[in-house]
């Protein structure tokens, strides 16, 4: 496989672990409106792990990318970032005020800062 093929691959990946997040945080938002606890610390248990992939993805793709596009990709893995540490965060904060469901475990409160929450840029 070439380097070329190599990055589109990576970038297919890529888009495919960010439609799984899109799709997670879709299914953790039902899970808060039904209060069902359970399924919300396996929705953040998944989003973690496909994050964490989705890291080490950018990575790769990163040290594949022309030399001239790096900046750009750079912003962009960046943008995403953000991005879903903002969601995070205001479904974090929904959780904890929320009147229906209970307080928050400290466990579900760690997984919904860690590693999302503190992802290197």
């Amino acid at each position: 496989m070439t380097m070329t093929q190599d990055l589109q691959k990576l970038l297919s990946i890529r888009i495919g672990s960010r439609a799984i997040i899109a799709h997670e945080l879709e299914e953790l938002q039902t899970a808060t409106d039904e209060n069902d606890r359970d399924s919300i610390e396996m929705i953040l248990n998944n989003i973690s792990e496909v994050f964490d992939s989705l890291k080490a993805i950018d990575e790769k793709i990163l040290s594949q990318t022309e030399v001239e596009r790096i900046p750009e990709e750079m912003t962009e893995t960046a943008t995403y970032t953000n991005q879903l540490k903002r969601k995070l965060q205001k479904l974090k904060k929904e959780l904890i005020s929320s009147r229906t469901i209970k307080p928050l475990t400290s466990q579900v409160c760690r997984r919904l800062q860690s590693p999302l929450m503190r992802a290197r840029l």
